[in-house]
């Protein structure tokens, strides 16, 4: 059993509802473009993700949140490359980092992917019922209701944002000529605009 559809039909916050609503165990897989995205789901809780979305990798996220260094991901990958194995496993076998925060760190990736998919105008979704996760994923829980507002609420900001700076127009602009008084750090800043396209 499965239900697919667009995300311009069926918003992504009414899908996770129904999802947790019923207890749905399975895989929801989410698809815009060239980016794919698989949520796993066990009696309605989130229990783990992937993401084709290059920024989405528990690297980039690590580095980002500053919880690795980029020599360590370096040694780490040089590593992986010459024995195999995951990223995650290996920064909790050799202690950078205990389980109990990698899971944190994996919850938040996976909260922060759903995020994202909040702000698609469209898109497609298949859920597939009972579908079973991989092996290669570590478990994480995570309650989709708390996810669902938060997602809807930055969805909101964003629109908003995008009132008062439409796609295409320039957040950067000079306000006209600089006062003798400003600091020279000033100035070197307002010729930096000069890099920058203006408006016609």
């Amino acid at each position: 059993m499965s239900i697919f559809g667009r995300l311009s039909t069926m918003p992504l916050g009414d899908l996770l509802q129904w999802v947790a609503m019923t207890k749905r165990s399975g895989m929801l897989s989410l698809d815009r473009t060239a980016i794919h995205k698989e949520l796993f789901f066990h009696d309605g809780r989130l229990i783990s993700a992937s993401s084709s979305d290059p920024r989405e990798y528990l690297s980039q996220f690590l580095l980002m949140n500053g919880a690795v260094s980029e020599k360590e991901l370096e040694r780490l990958h040089r590593h992986l490359a010459d024995h195999g194995g995951k990223l995650g496993q290996l920064l909790v076998e050799i202690g950078i980092m205990p389980q109990e925060e990698l899971q944190r760190y994996l919850r938040l990736k996976a909260e922060e992917s759903i995020y994202d998919c909040f702000l698609w105008l469209d898109g497609s979704f298949h859920f597939f019922v009972d579908e079973p996760t991989s092996g290669e994923h570590l478990p994480i829980v995570s309650e989709i209701n708390a996810v669902i507002l938060e997602g809807l609420r930055r969805a909101d900001e964003w629109r908003r944002i995008r009132v008062e700076f439409p796609a295409g127009m320039p957040l950067i602009q000079r306000a006209g000529a600089l006062s003798a008084r400003v600091s020279e750090r000033a100035r070197a800043l307002h010729g930096l605009l000069d890099d920058i396209p203006q408006p016609l």
